[in-house]
């Protein structure tokens, strides 16, 4: 089980993403793309590319 707190934020990745990127190429992307800290406490979910798996 999750909890998620009144100030937590979920961001959704709307396009496919490479899962072979790893912990350290996901963080990059939080990082460079969306311009957040990814240890910020916030979610961020990435699909692939069938959109049968969320990570």
């Amino acid at each position: 089980m999750l909890g998620v707190g009144a100030t937590t934020r979920i961001y959704v990745a709307t396009g496919a993403t490479a899962m072979r990127l790893g912990f350290h190429g996901l963080y990059g992307m939080v990082h460079e793309r969306l311009e957040c800290d990814p240890s910020n406490g916030h979610l961020y979910l990435f699909a692939n590319a069938r959109r049968n798996q969320v990570t």
